[in-house]
């Protein structure tokens, strides 16, 4: 029961991870050569590392292999510390009055979904143990 309302909201904001690398490749390809062209590789590592966490996400409640949990867990510690990073500047810039209200989706959704698979990780990691049998030799 636990395990797939984890793997249900893990494939949501999944969606939510592909929604906004696809927003950002289409604002590095149209918007940014004209406005901010600077700030185009910065833009289309966040697209390429948010679609490298969704690919991670979904074979990792395919496949609950060490290699992918590993995997998953790197990733979302990633999300995780790269999200909070984007709130933290959001909410500063929102002292100064100089925000820009995409940021803080841009940081709540890896958070959300770094979140979201590390708790898969753990679940699954102590499901596997439970499932498994004991070390040693067994007494009867």
């Amino acid at each position: 029961m636990i395990a797939s309302v984890l793997r249900g909201g893990l494939r949501l904001v999944s969606i939510a991870t592909a929604a906004m690398a696809i927003w950002l490749v289409w604002v590095v390809l149209f918007v940014l050569p004209g406005r901010d062209p600077e700030h185009i590789l910065l833009w289309a590592l966040v697209a390429a590392g948010s679609a490298v966490l969704v690919a991670g996400s979904l074979l990792a409640t395919r496949r609950a292999g060490t290699a992918f949990l590993a995997a998953l867990t790197f990733l979302s510690v990633g999300a995780v510390a790269f999200g909070l990073l984007v709130i933290w500047s959001f909410m500063t810039a929102a002292i100064g009055d100089d925000s820009e209200g995409y940021l803080l989706l841009i940081g709540v959704i890896p958070t959300a979904h770094g979140i979201l698979g590390l708790t898969w990780v753990g679940a699954t990691t102590v499901a596997s143990r439970r499932a498994a049998p004991p070390l040693g030799p067994t007494r009867r």
